[in-house]
């Protein structure tokens, strides 16, 4: 406990001297303490608030990595993957400081302090209620934790001082009983007055500080065993609060990519053009997700022949069965898969003819339990659980098709606790999430170590705050729904009652903050939005805080219509 007493500690005081620091400056090097906030330009405001939204964020990512707050020493020599995640993090950070700034812009002019702004909202960004925080400060100086917090406690006879001094000033001479007590709180070592005075500066100090209106004599005051946690939670809602959903400019955005009355637009697919269930699924799955009416675009299927419906039924295999990705092409079990999820949401199963679609999944099926994805194509634990799912949603999920398949899923689970593509292999937040979702949709999601799985999702959120699809990769927004989806999995599924509210809180800060554009989602910043990370985005927002009408089914991540 000194260890994580003594690093927030020594964080909280380079803080303040960089905050310190930054307002002699702007005052001309004259003592703050002569200086009202009256006395501040607009400007030097403005230069503060940039300022100091760059210093929290830099605060919080120190957190989040157990970090100092140094500042980055560059190097000649940089592998180019580092290189690759230095960038990321320095554009992550860029968009988190600007949307920080507005949003002290924004408590600025309506003259609402933080705790405010967290009682009107519900936040809870402070864990305990600001009244039973209050007394510990007044009463004497005494720093009893049943008394402070207000929380569950049993303990007794934590730290009790002669003054407040004795206390801030000998932070070291706490006995060895109080600093285990898990609601211990601890005060800075410099004195904060003279920064009080300016607006700015008391937003940012009361972020820092877990105590209220620093009452115990113009310290910051921590509960370091539990600082990191409401760190964060305050960082997110603050972010959040200026990064509003933008459901109509993303309707416009997947609108763009369909036809439903006039000409058939042409889109240029690219690399996507054996991929065409998948776009119609990414893009209707996603208007489903945002509330759109999709039966327009079934019911164009009876004028022309260019209608969500007949484009894929264009891409039916008519020799052997199952979807391919374009007309023409051998069937797919992941484009299969793609297509039955649209034809479902179209209430449209009755074109698929299930009897050459068994006969397809039977010849994909290997013995050890495994489907590979085409003829003579690969095998792995995304091929599987397409098929699977393929199986489940067209009635044609038997115990023939299904043997084995459990086994070779929990072959796939690695030491780590995640899921790889074959035994064997490294895990992966994508191939996680399908054997993940294939074990439930058999009923055998026993099978794994649910602890194990459990620990190594939860660390795949980065100090960018969204998820990696494996350590030491980048943060990309479509693994918000692959890890997203299994965490959810595993808590409703399995009745673990894990909920995972923190991780929830800051992959949705980063899906909205970071990812999501003026139309439409893009895995990180400075890339364009597309279809695949905008279904995906917005898939995941669903699970965290439902924005569709309809149940949300996310074994297959199709909505009941």
């Amino acid at each position: 406990m000194d260890y994580l007493r003594n690093k927030h500690l020594n964080r909280v005081e380079k803080f303040l001297f960089k905050l310190n620091n930054v307002i002699l400056l702007v005052i001309d090097g004259e003592s703050s303490s002569e200086k009202d906030e009256e006395d501040l330009s607009p400007e030097n405001e403005e230069y503060i608030i940039d300022y100091v939204s760059e210093l929290l964020i830099k605060y919080v990512v120190s957190v989040c990595e157990d970090d100092d707050l140094s500042e980055n020493k560059g190097s000649e020599n940089i592998e180019e993957s580092v290189e690759s995640q230095k960038l990321v993090e320095h554009d992550c950070n860029e968009v988190y400081s600007s949307r920080i700034a507005l949003a002290l812009k924004n408590l600025i002019s309506s003259g609402v302090t933080l705790r405010s702004f967290d009682r009107m909202t519900g936040a809870n960004m402070f864990g305990c209620s600001e009244e039973s925080t209050r007394n510990v400060a007044t009463k004497g100086g005494s720093l009893n934790a049943n008394s402070r917090t207000g929380c569950e406690s049993d303990k007794d006879g934590s730290v009790k001082t002669k003054s407040n001094e004795s206390v801030l000033s000998k932070l070291g001479e706490l006995n060895e009983e109080a600093v285990d007590d898990p609601d211990e709180l601890v005060y800075s070592k410099t004195e904060v007055s003279n920064l009080l005075k300016f607006r700015v500066c008391r937003l940012v100090l009361e972020f820092i500080s877990d105590v209220p209106e620093f009452v115990q004599g113009n310290y910051v005051g921590i509960r370091y065993t539990e600082h990191g946690q409401h760190v964060l939670r305050r960082f997110c809602h603050l972010c959040v609060s200026v990064s509003p959903f933008k459901s109509e400019r993303h309707l416009r955005y997947l609108k763009g990519h369909l036809s439903c009355t006039g000409p058939t637009k042409m889109i240029n697919l690219g690399y996507l053009d054996s991929s065409r269930p998948w776009i119609v699924y990414w893009a209707l799955h996603s208007l489903c997700l945002l509330g759109e009416d999709i039966v327009p675009y079934k019911e164009r299927y009876y004028n022309a022949v260019t209608s969500a419906v007949q484009t894929l039924l264009l891409c039916w295999d008519e020799e052997r069965g199952g979807f391919g990705g374009g007309r023409f092409q051998r069937g797919h079990v992941a484009t299969s898969y793609a297509a039955i999820c649209v034809l479902r949401m179209l209430h449209s199963l009755h074109e698929v003819d299930t009897r050459k679609l068994h006969s397809f999944l039977m010849d994909m099926k290997l013995d050890s339990g495994a489907f590979t994805t085409t003829y003579g194509g690969e095998y792995d634990t995304r091929s599987t659980y397409c098929a699977v799912a393929c199986a489940s949603m067209t009635g044609l999920l038997t115990e023939e098709l299904a043997r084995n398949t459990a086994e070779f899923v929990q072959s796939c689970q690695t030491y780590e606790g995640g899921i790889a593509a074959e035994p064997g292999l490294e895990a992966h937040a994508g191939y996680t999430y399908c054997g993940v979702a294939c074990l439930a949709l058999l009923g055998q999601l026993h099978r794994l170590n649910l602890n194990k799985l459990h620990y190594w999702a939860v660390r795949r959120v980065t100090s960018q705050f969204g998820f990696q699809g494996r350590p030491h990769k980048l943060v990309d927004s479509c693994y918000s729904f692959w890890i997203g989806a299994v965490l959810h999995i595993v808590s409703s599924t399995s009745g673990t009652g894990r909920a995972d509210e923190l991780i929830q809180l800051l992959t949705r800060c980063y899906v909205l903050a970071v990812a999501q554009t003026g139309g439409g989602f893009r895995d990180k910043p400075n890339k364009s939005p597309d279809l695949y990370h905008t279904c995906y985005s917005l898939s995941y927002l669903n699970i965290v805080s439902p924005i569709a009408k309809h149940r949300h089914d996310v074994l297959l991540n199709v909505l009941e219509l």
